[in-house]
């Protein structure tokens, strides 16, 4: 994400953020995403999955 504007040599370099603050983000995103998807099918012939 871009904060602000500025010559790329004077760019600081930010420390490395923890696994786990990196996971939890990654789950409440997905848990975000679940909420905001359809999972109701708008045509019933795309329910099964048919082998040809």
């Amino acid at each position: 994400m871009v904060t602000e504007l500025g010559a790329i040599t004077e760019a600081e370099d930010l420390p490395p953020t923890k696994e786990t603050q990196v996971t939890t983000q990654c789950i409440k995103d997905v848990n975000t995403a679940i909420g905001l998807l359809s999972w109701d099918y708008e045509n019933p012939s795309n329910r099964t999955v048919r082998n040809t």
